[in-house]
């Protein structure tokens, strides 16, 4: 897990290098949100913002590296693998952006 960014709001984000929806085709790898507990010692909520790695798409995989925000909320990051030129090879690597309370774009 790269290390984490926090928002005005005290939301969390950050990537893991494995796991996610698409773990058993490839490395994969998340980016996430982590939200505050709305009660002292309650417990934080876990939102999955992307989940790297599927086959179908040339999304990549592996986003070991933290994420970047900017003054409108959208996150950017990069993957080390896959993408248009690296899914044979395993090299490869992309550059993406998360919107802010969107769907992922490349």
């Amino acid at each position: 897990m790269a290390r984490l960014i926090a928002d005005k709001s005290g939301n969390l984000y950050g990537t893991t290098s494995q796991g996610g929806s698409f773990a058993g085709q490839s490395l994969a790898g998340t980016a996430f949100e982590l939200t505050p507990p709305t009660v002292s010692g309650g417990a934080w909520g876990e939102t999955i913002l992307w989940d790297f790695g599927n086959s179908l798409t040339e999304d990549g995989f592996d986003p070991a590296a933290p994420l970047l925000m900017d003054s409108s909320g959208n996150l950017f990051g990069t993957t080390l693998r896959g993408g248009l030129y690296g899914w044979g090879s395993g090299a490869g690597g992309t550059l993406f952006e998360l919107p802010a309370g969107g769907a992922a774009a490349e």
